[in-house]
């Protein structure tokens, strides 16, 4: 028997689904014939059913309650941060579309800070991928090619794409946070020890 709860959970669900997917949601064991209450009732059986998997169910079979639910840790379910090359592949005319691989071995990868919209993510791993052909690297804020004139050097070119930012040794932002500096800096005169403080 499906509770209120969850039939109205279900309805909030799937309207959330419908209006943000670019494919609605389908379901087995659901006919195209079924109206609405029906596909809100297949629904809510699924998440009834996921709530008893993981665990998130405090009443036994005999609706009797079992213990209270502990309240939902938003540490415990925040995504996993990396920063990573916008490119999957070479954008050099030679390679012809050649994938990029991930050449840093595991201990060298560097952990840095994340300033993302205010929050601060500590331990973000920050990836560089390399064509395996022209030996161009790919980073979340710059590309580095060999220079054709000289093979020793390198030229480096920074992206009006990148969503990060590095700012030092082992920071990065978001555009967001660097907008916001640069109009406090630019419109207000804060000073960017204020902001270093910050």
């Amino acid at each position: 028997m499906l509770s209120g709860w969850i039939k109205g959970l279900a309805r909030a669900v799937k309207k959330s689904i419908d209006e943000n997917q670019r494919k609605p949601l389908k379901m087995k064991n659901v006919v195209k014939e079924m109206d609405e209450e029906e596909e809100i009732a297949a629904f809510g059986i699924k998440l009834n059913a996921l709530t008893k998997l993981l665990d998130l169910h405090p009443y036994n079979e005999h609706g009797q309650l079992e213990c209270k639910l502990q309240p939902v840790s938003h540490k415990l379910i925040q995504p996993v941060h990396v920063l990573c090359p916008n490119s999957m592949e070479c954008e050099t005319v030679d390679c012809n579309s050649r994938s990029l691989l991930q050449k840093t071995r595991p201990r060298d990868i560097p952990q840095v800070t994340l300033i993302k919209d205010s929050v601060i993510y500590d331990d973000v791993f920050v990836f560089t991928g390399e064509c395996p052909t022209c030996k161009t690297k790919y980073s979340a804020d710059h590309e580095r090619a060999a220079s054709e004139v000289e093979l020793r050097r390198c030229n480096r070119v920074y992206l009006n794409s990148t969503r990060y930012l590095k700012i030092g040794q082992s920071v990065w932002v978001d555009q967001t946070f660097s907008h916001g500096v640069l109009n406090g800096i630019y419109n207000f005169h804060a000073s960017a020890s204020a902001y270093a403080e910050y």
